[in-house]
């Protein structure tokens, strides 16, 4: 092994790169926001008062920390909590769109406790609550942060890469390098739809 080698596999050198890429994120956090509320502006825009009111108060009230690893170009950390808080309200308030009564709710309630997002958005799907590109977008998200979480290279490879081959230890760069801001988006107008009356 080369000492050059040597010195890169350091704990000391592990920290500078860690150090490096966070002073680099802090450098464009600005214009990382900037660009995400253009965005933002342009999905929901200021003159629908009803829409923007209830898209502001989901913003505010569930996606501040996702936001914050947005900024911090985190975008690997964004999806895996894109794809958990959709699952968690999706699983949660599924029973509430099916019936009011207290009992049923439980039953269907524990009929489901142990499904997942992709179990789960089909019968969304089949209520009518979301359409197929909402299908399609949960479909994307899950086969992403399941390609992060178990670090499976062929995942990541028909999801972000193209088809190419993707390396084991180039997932983690890889997915940061994948802008995030759209899944945030689509991930709002999930739960505007989710917050309608059933």
């Amino acid at each position: 092994m080369s000492k050059q080698m040597t010195s890169d596999l350091r704990i000391e050198s592990v920290i500078a790169a860690v150090a490096d890429h966070n002073r680099n994120a802090i450098e464009h956090i600005d214009s990382r926001l900037e660009g995400f509320l253009k965005i933002f502006n342009e999905a929901f825009p200021i003159e629908d008062d009803f829409l923007r009111g209830r898209v502001e108060a989901i913003t505010w009230s569930l996606f501040s920390s996702i936001l914050s690893l947005y900024a911090n170009q985190n975008n690997g950390a964004v999806l895996v909590e894109l794809y958990s808080l959709i699952e968690k309200f999706s699983i949660r308030d599924f029973p509430g769109k099916i019936t009011d009564d207290k009992e049923k709710k439980g039953v269907i309630a524990s009929l489901i406790e142990r499904k997942n997002l992709t179990d789960i958005a089909p019968l969304y799907n089949t209520l009518g609550i979301w359409d197929s590109d909402d299908i399609a977008f949960i479909g994307k998200i899950s086969k992403i942060r399941n390609g992060i979480a178990h670090k499976n290279e062929k995942l990541i490879s028909k999801s972000i890469n193209n088809g190419k081959e993707v390396h084991y230890l180039d997932i983690d760069s890889m997915v940061n390098k994948h802008d995030a801001c759209n899944y945030i988006i689509n991930s709002i107008k999930i739960f505007v739809k989710l917050s309608n009356d059933k």
